[in-house]
């Protein structure tokens, strides 16, 4: 996220796009690809700033966008 040239704390909208993305638990709700794909561009822009903490981020974040790409294809 950028505002005014500085980048945000990506922290709050990983926290809400992992919430809505526990609350479309099934494979088959029609928003749950979307949400898995912005979660993931926050989670791959917040470790492009900070760099990935553990190898669980980053296996996350590849999980993630592994499924995002599955649907898409």
């Amino acid at each position: 996220c950028q505002a005014d040239g500085r980048y945000l704390d990506l922290d709050i909208p990983i926290s809400l796009f992992q919430d809505a993305h526990d609350l479309r638990p099934c494979t088959d709700h029609p928003d749950r690809t979307i949400t898995q794909l912005h979660l993931t561009i926050a989670m791959l822009s917040h470790f492009t700033k900070r760099g990935f903490q553990t190898d669980v981020d980053a296996a996350a974040s590849e999980e993630l966008l592994s499924e995002v790409l599955d649907v898409c294809h």
